[in-house]
């Protein structure tokens, strides 16, 4: 049986006891909670499905139209990952061949809906983000590594104030969107639908299904109890994955080992290895955390601000930092 393989159905029977239960292959949330997994509905008999005959010339061709990279706050702690460019390396996927690589699904949908934007903030259709996607699977099979995308499950009571701000964000620009394109202010148009367009489970759900239908159980999927992170992270400290796929800094904080940012179409990415952080020596990063313990890396987060708690007044992550070494 392949890891985590998708006749698993990514969920177990019994309820994990706390909202932070992560060492299961999949559980449901709390009782009380949403259940975004009830969106996620087993395509019927995705295995017996003919696969397409598909060259590797096929498998590689962009989607028309590829997400452009439409500037926009990071995920995460906000100014975390510059403050370490010296410890970052840009390697290839290839270097992860015959190994598990954990993707946080709903990090490339995001980047993947900036291509369709416009129709999908109008109420169109479009299949786009989930080409991009595809893509990008495709990528990591062609150099031999395992994909494993996990998703978000149910949302996340200690975010449901962050949740609530994102969606009046995100109202607000959908009206801005409508006023621009009555106006005929088209590319003002396509930057606010940009800004509203929210990945939901049924995209991840389409995802899914055209993932299943091409390759079967080559490509691995899992539902979070809540959201994707903490179970990226158990998974990557567990040994079960060698190393992770996202856009939020959040990993560092969750103690992953090895994260690797801004997956690009040939195969390369920004790859940051906590250990190394703790270990640069003086002048290799804007902050030295030479010595630190994870707490203290995770108090120094939550000092500059993350999506669970709002920042200090007046304390960046330069200044988290520098209240820190003063303790």
């Amino acid at each position: 049986m392949p890891l985590l393989a998708i006749d698993a159905r990514w969920r177990r029977a019994r309820t994990p006891q706390t909202p932070y239960d992560t060492k299961n292959t999949v559980a449901e949330p709390l009782e009380g909670h949403t259940n975004q997994a009830d969106a996620f509905k087993r395509p019927p008999n995705p295995r017996r499905a003919a696969r397409p005959q598909t060259s590797q010339a096929d498998a590689f061709k962009r989607p028309p139209n590829p997400a452009p990279r439409t500037p926009q706050r990071p995920m995460g702690v906000s100014g975390l990952l510059p403050m370490f460019r010296g410890s970052t390396q840009t390697v290839h996927v290839s270097r992860y061949a015959h190994e598990v690589v954990a993707i946080d699904g709903y990090a490339w949908l995001h980047r993947g809906v900036h291509a369709c934007a416009s129709e999908l903030g109008a109420g169109g259709a479009s299949d786009k983000h989930i080409e991009f996607c595809m893509g990008r699977v495709a990528l990591l099979l062609h150099y031999k590594v395992k994909p494993l995308l996990v998703f978000d499950g149910g949302a996340l009571p200690a975010k449901a104030a962050q949740e609530a701000s994102r969606r009046g964000k995100r109202e607000h620009a959908k009206a801005m969107a409508s006023q621009k394109a009555r106006e005929d202010s088209h590319e003002e148009a396509r930057k606010w639908y940009a800004k509203c367009v929210d990945v939901t489970p049924v995209m991840a759900k389409q995802l899914v299904d055209a993932c299943a239908a091409r390759w079967g159980d080559r490509v691995d999927f899992l539902v979070a109890p809540y959201e994707a992170d903490a179970q990226l992270a158990q998974l990557a400290r567990s040994g079960e994955a060698a190393a992770i796929v996202s856009e939020d800094s959040d990993n560092l904080a969750y103690g992953v080992p090895r994260v690797l940012f801004k997956l690009d179409a040939d195969g390369s990415a920004q790859q940051v290895v906590l250990a190394d952080l703790f270990a640069a020596g003086p002048g290799v990063n804007a902050l030295d955390v030479r010595g630190w313990t994870q707490d203290m890396f995770v108090t120094m987060c939550a000092l500059a601000g993350c999506d669970y708690v709002e920042a200090v007044k007046g304390v960046g992550i330069k200044n988290a930092h520098l209240s820190l070494i003063h303790i």
